[in-house]
């Protein structure tokens, strides 16, 4: 029963937020649908999967209304979206459908942003001829566009598809000009993506020591921006780079707690890639019946995804784990399998793995004379990997050296153009010419002055809308938990602690259905204002927000339980006394509290403040209703 009732609850929460949220996209005009794009494409908190439900309706409105600028926009960050989350065929169809609208708005940006998506695309699929035209495509407009930042996302995708493709050294200098463009701009969610593929090119040269330094280092910059699913994906890798230098107790730790995050984002992709990881993780422990077990569900998967790349590498773990156990049959399955995903990928890695299984399985055969001649062309393919690879890194190292010599040079001959050009113009200036630069400079001043002021009251004001429930114009849900989560690491003064209530309005559905949505909208008015007439300087900062459809969260910092109590009484009578517009005299709205105390030793964060609140609620539920629970 109590499972049922909560089914309820968060079915009327999800229709409430779908039904404010669809109601938010209808409201915004086409400027500040495009401001809201560019803070969503930003928006690390979020999941990808989250993203893309927020932008299918407003593909439809900017398709609907002919806002082509948005409707571009939105279609780019869900391919972006969907690339990352390895769903390659979606992202293809979208592509087709925008690419001749993008050509026909002509938009500079738009093109070399749907260009990078085209890229990352194209590069999940295998190497073509085609993914190395883009590649030299962006690499021309990266010399010739002034947007600094789309030149280091262009660096970024440029640096990532050869990666991919096994030019390692190319690879390096497109992802060290992305990282000095990510540290120049200072932006830590840019820094973050860049870091973990510098970490993915240093392991696959096998430079685990620094590829893994990178990596805790993207790690550190998404625990301190709370992105959960980036976590994941950082977690799957420095798991990789564990196991590729043999530390396996560290290995599983780092897949295991991948698992965690990917089961608790529902995140079906990323579980499976955790999968594969554990499944090559026991090829090297020779458990071969786990690695099977794990290799038969992400191979299929991955197939059905279409992520060519993942599918080859399980079934090359399969094989490998068949071989083992003399399983010839289910070997030469997977393998013709592998065989098949090569062409996509024919890198000297992965001609090496599947040239070594061909050998192992022929030797399971009896063929040992063609085993070994496969085994003879295996060491000399290895051979001129390990120098090629040898090589790259000689060529890294003076790239790099080179690199950093150029950038003395500039910055020093910079120095000495700018002091030159200073000693020229004093020379030349005179007294008349100092009035007209005064002039201009007081003039230019203004102007500016007056464009950042509007500038700032316009952001002030997005700011304000994007923190403000809509009805009842109190705190909004995202408004309320940062206050929640500010509050949270205050220190408090003796006997006093931060308080957290959730407030939930008692038969509020029924009473919808009764009485109309009009009404119940002056219900939630009216509770608001309650709220901001019950709230008074004996708790100095607390505040209150509407936390999703009949919902209320109430923080209360440097708090006492009596004072609290205190709040909510008078909440309580405020609430009975005012006359709602459309509610009969005789209906009487009750409303039902959870209370909770901070607690250091179980609470964690504001998210297991609100859970044990929300148990409380649910007490005072089943307890008749119109009632608080501390």
């Amino acid at each position: 029963m109590k499972h049922y009732i909560r089914l309820v609850l968060i079915g009327i929460f999800t229709v409430v937020i779908s039904a404010y949220s669809q109601a938010q996209v209808i409201e915004r005009s086409e400027q500040e649908t495009l401001i809201y794009l560019s803070d969503l494409g930003d928006d690390k908190q979020t999941s990808p999967m989250d993203t893309i439900q927020t932008l299918d309706p407003i593909i439809s409105q900017s398709k609907r209304r002919g806002w082509r600028k948005v409707y571009l926009e939105a279609i780019i960050l869900k391919i972006e979206k969907l690339v990352y989350l390895e769903r390659v065929s979606d992202a293809k169809i979208l592509l087709n459908e925008i690419i001749p609208v993008a050509q026909e708005f002509d938009n500079a940006v738009i093109l070399v942003r749907l260009a990078i998506a085209e890229l990352n695309v194209l590069e999940k699929q295998g190497y073509s001829e085609e993914l190395n035209n883009k590649y030299r495509f962006l690499l021309t407009q990266a010399e010739v566009i002034q947007n600094e930042e789309l030149i280091g996302r262009i660096y970024l995708a440029a640096g990532r598809m050869k990666s991919r493709v096994g030019d390692y050294t190319e690879a390096l200098v497109s992802l060290r000009k992305a990282y000095n463009i990510a540290e120049k701009l200072n932006d830590l969610s840019f820094l973050d993506e860049v870091s973990g593929e510098l970490g993915t090119a240093n392991v696959r040269l096998e430079n685990f020591e620094e590829g893994i330094a990178y990596y805790l280092k993207s790690l550190e910059i998404s625990i301190e921006k709370n992105t959960r699913f980036d976590q994941s994906v950082i977690l799957y890798n420095l798991g990789k780079a564990y196991l590729l230098n043999e530390n396996f107790s560290k290995s599983k730790e780092m897949y295991e707690k991948s698992i965690i995050i990917n089961k608790e984002l529902k995140d079906d992709i990323g579980l499976m890639w955790s999968k594969r990881g554990l499944a090559d993780l026991a090829i090297k422990q020779q458990n071969w019946s786990e690695a099977i077990e794990l290799y038969n569900q992400t191979g299929p998967f991955f197939a059905a995804i279409d992520d060519k790349m993942s599918e080859f590498l399980s079934y090359n773990g399969l094989t490998e784990a068949y071989i083992a156990i003399d399983d010839l049959v289910k070997a030469q399955e997977s393998l013709a399998s592998s065989k098949r995903l090569l062409n996509f990928f024919p890198t000297s890695d992965n001609t090496i793995k599947y040239q070594q299984l061909l050998a192992n399985l022929e030797a399971l055969k009896g063929n040992y004379k063609t085993a070994f001649e496969l085994t003879k062309d295996n060491i000399e393919i290895l051979k001129k990997d390990h120098f090629q690879k040898k090589k790259q890194e000689v060529e890294r190292q003076r790239i790099q050296l080179n690199s950093e010599l150029k950038e003395t040079e500039n910055r020093l001959l910079t120095e000495k153009n700018e002091r030159q050009e200073f000693k020229i113009e004093q020379q030349n200036k005179q007294q008349k010419l100092w009035y007209l630069v005064i002039f201009i400079i007081a003039i230019s001043l203004i102007v500016v002055t007056f464009t950042l002021y509007k500038q700032v009251q316009l952001r002030d004001r997005f700011k304000t809308m994007a923190l403000r429930d809509h009805l009842t114009r109190c705190p909004n849900r995202r408004a309320i938990l940062e206050y929640a989560n500010s509050c949270f690491n205050e220190p408090v003064s003796e006997g006093k602690s931060l308080i957290i209530a959730l407030i939930d309005l008692d038969n509020f559905k029924k009473f919808n259905d009764t009485y109309g949505h009009d009404v119940g909208d002056n219900v939630l008015i009216a509770f608001s204002k309650a709220c901001k007439m019950s709230m008074r300087d004996d708790v100095k900062y607390g505040k209150y927000g509407r936390y999703g459809g009949e919902e209320w969260l109430i923080v209360l910092p440097n708090c006492t339980k009596q004072v609290a109590e205190n709040i909510f009484a008078r909440i309580k009578h405020n609430f009975s006394s005012v006359e709602i517009d459309g509610v009969p005299k005789e209906q009487n709205v009750t409303f039902s509290v959870g209370v909770q105390q901070l607690d250091k030793g179980k609470h964690k964060n504001v998210a297991s403040m609100i859970s044990a609140a929300d148990n409380k609620l649910y007490t005072a539920k089943e307890h008749g209703k119109d009632k608080i629970v501390f």
